[in-house]
């Protein structure tokens, strides 16, 4: 059987792990920083994608035909099974972050009566039920679920013309480069997730390719959805609402009788949502299962999906301090995205091979 995932599936998960998870309430903490140079906090924070997907990408390389968790293994069992704990570790704190934000926001949009004990464990039953069949079966539902939500993020700022403001985008270059350093830093855990298709994906030239084109097209997508919300909303009410962007949505009007629109796009957006963590979720549970072998991934993504979703309801008292976790998970991303791929490939360099002798010199040297 087939076990390898194709250039389209890798370029739809890479655009879920940029996009997906960013749109729910990243918009407006950038927006809030910046007002309306918003715009310029998406440029290093592209950068910053760039140079992680880079970075891996190098390192990946010096295990061609292999994903990345199988090639450190495979080059050192002891420390490439320490690695492989590190970035399961790191993926299992974006799944409890994911799952707790993802639960807040169907509490607020759409159930809200429905507990939100009762909202976190259906949505974990998703995601174990995704998981634990493989990576091959959550990419078909990528192909599936995340074009849509592509066309639909596009299709916006149409449904939104007759509300667009050009107005509400000036003044610019308001902010010092520093000040659009700091305003652009909400973002660049979420660039850096791209990263992600390296643990999923075996390394081939197209990988890094279209690890690229999905960091690029994730970023630009989510650059269009926040002009769509500042040219709908302006920066007053973006800057003091968790979800700018169901805020947005909620004015699209098509006609006179199609004007609750949210809820057909939020049920777009909401199996994408469940194929991006399921992927966490994956990676987290192939991770533990390729350093002890014994346990199998099903009973593995059932564990870990379990341990997620306690820390994520118990470990957050309100939406509020998703973004104080936000706030210290950067640094820690920074040191994922970019300090582990920088000493892992100083320790995995390449080895020069020794200059081959010619037969006239070999025929020199017996004699």
């Amino acid at each position: 059987m087939n076990n390898n995932l194709s250039r389209s599936q890798v370029l739809m998960i890479g655009c879920a792990f940029v996009l997906d998870s960013t749109l729910i309430s990243k918009p407006s903490l950038v927006i809030r920083d910046l007002e309306s140079d918003f715009w310029a906090g998406f440029l290093p924070a592209f950068g910053y994608g760039l140079a992680a997907v880079a970075l891996f990408a190098m390192l990946a390389s010096r295990f061609p035909r292999k994903d990345l968790f199988d090639g450190l293994i495979a080059a050192s069992p002891f420390w490439g099974r320490l690695v492989v704990a590190i970035c399961v570790l790191f993926f299992f704190g974006v799944l409890v972050r994911d799952t707790r934000a993802t639960t807040d926001f169907v509490k607020v949009s759409l159930l809200t009566v429905t507990p939100i004990t009762v909202i976190a464990v259906c949505l974990a039953f998703c995601l174990v039920a995704a998981a634990r069949h493989g990576k091959l079966s959550v990419a078909r539902m990528s192909q599936l679920w995340q074009p849509m939500l592509i066309l639909l993020v596009l299709l916006l700022p149409v449904f939104l013309s007759s509300t667009l403001a050009l107005g509400n985008l000036l003044p610019v270059f308001q902010h010092t480069p520093l000040q659009v350093f700091e305003g652009g830093s909400h973002l660049y855990s979420y660039m850096g997730e791209a990263v992600g298709t390296f643990m999923i994906a075996k390394y081939r030239t197209w990988t890094t390719k279209f690890s690229l084109f999905s960091l690029a097209l994730g970023w630009f997508l989510l650059l269009v959805l926040t002009f769509s919300v500042v040219m709908t909303l302006g920066v007053e009410i973006p800057m003091r609402t968790f979800y700018p962007n169901y805020e947005m949505i909620r004015k699209v009007r098509l006609t006179d009788f199609l004007d609750r629109l949210d809820l057909p796009m939020i049920g777009i957006w909401l199996p994408a949502m469940v194929v991006k963590a399921s992927f966490g979720l994956y990676i987290v549970a192939n991770g533990i299962a390729r350093i002890v072998p014994k346990w199998k991934l099903g009973l593995v993504a059932t564990a870990a999906m379990a341990a997620a979703l306690a820390i994520a309801l118990y470990g957050f008292r309100n939406a509020l301090q998703i973004f104080d976790f936000d706030r210290y998970w950067t640094p820690v991303s920074a040191s994922f995205h970019l300090g582990l791929p920088a000493l892992l490939l100083m320790l995995f360099r390449k080895r020069k091979k020794p200059p081959t002798k010619s037969a006239a010199e070999a025929e020199q040297e017996a004699m």
